[in-house]
């Protein structure tokens, strides 16, 4: 027997990378990122109002101003603010050329092409000009896994498909003569098989996986079990009764067993073992062990 902090050792030095590719970003949820993403230009690309408002220099001072025009988001200021002037603006325009303090509309008095601005609080409600991010920064470092906001990121600087790992195909085989379907009245002296959708939710975010089960049979486990996958998942048959063929089974395809014990309550008949760039793991039957083992050790592989 093994302590867990030698098991995840084992692990993560047992496990090998899977390849890059280009990865679109309606499927790159859940991913992750195989390079560094840097920002292609300055965010915000200039001097920017926080506030619907209106912007004067910056050594203005509260009285009248005359409302010398209007810059609404996504237009380019077509001339300088002078002294004495003042332009209507909203938020997430662009500051024109003198501007430098965004007055709330709340403080603003307006008649005509003449406004009033009262109070000038010491915040200047501007976002300034790369503030955010400027050409080069690195953004999302190698190693990101990607959720919304990090996709969202990737869109605003318009990396489209970038390089990210390749979703592994994972395999699970939940073995026992005495499993039924979880649709299934059992009949009496069996059980419903649970761990296949547990384990399904808990690696939803991996989006490739396989299940299927398998009665207590080491030929048609070692069949299914040859399958293509990069993660192989066998549950029940962990222990070392007559009818727990998990390592057996692997054995016989190939793989070298790392471990088969760990010093873990429950989870401890925990097995892993490798055959070239796979892994693969015989986890113990109960539902809670499952549960335990894929938060300490099949996650990490998984990732």
């Amino acid at each position: 027997m093994i302590s867990l902090t030698e098991a995840r050792r084992i692990i993560t030095e047992s496990v090998q990378p899977l390849h890059t590719c280009s990865i679109p970003l309606a499927a790159a949820q859940g991913r992750v990122l195989a390079e560094d993403v840097a920002a292609d230009a300055f965010y915000p690309s200039g001097d920017r109002s926080m506030m619907d408002g209106y912007v004067v220099r910056d050594d203005a001072e509260p009285g009248e101003f005359r409302v010398a025009g209007e810059i609404q988001a996504g237009m380019i200021p077509g001339q300088a603010l002078g002294r004495g002037e003042a332009f209507r603006i909203f938020t997430g325009a662009l500051l024109p050329e003198g501007g430098g303090r965004v007055i709330m509309q709340e403080e603003a008095e307006r008649s005509g092409d003449r406004v009033t601005l009262r109070n000038f609080p010491e915040r200047r409600f501007i976002r300034p000009k790369g503030s955010e991010a400027k050409p080069g920064d690195i953004i999302l470092p190698a190693g990101t896994r990607l959720g919304a906001p990090e996709l969202a990121m990737l869109a605003q600087v318009g990396r489209v498909a970038p390089q990210g790992v390749r979703a592994p195909l994972i395999r699970h085989i939940a073995t026992g003569g005495e499993l039924t379907g979880p649709e299934e009245i059992p009949p009496e002296g069996m059980i419903r098989d649970t761990n296949s959708t547990l384990l399904s939710a808990l690696l939803a975010e991996f989006t490739n996986i396989h299940s299927s089960r398998c009665g207590d049979d080491l030929a048609a486990l070692a069949s299914i079990a040859g399958e293509p996958c990069d993660l192989l998942l066998i549950s029940g048959g962990a222990s070392v009764g007559d009818y727990d063929f998990g390592a057996e089974a692997l054995r016989r395809l190939g793989f070298t067993i790392h471990f088969n014990q760990v010093n873990l309550r429950p989870g401890k008949p925990l097995t892993f073992a490798t055959r070239g760039a796979q892994a693969a793991f015989v986890i113990p039957g109960n539902p809670v062990s499952h549960f335990v083992c894929y938060h300490v050790a099949i996650r990490l592989a998984a990732e």
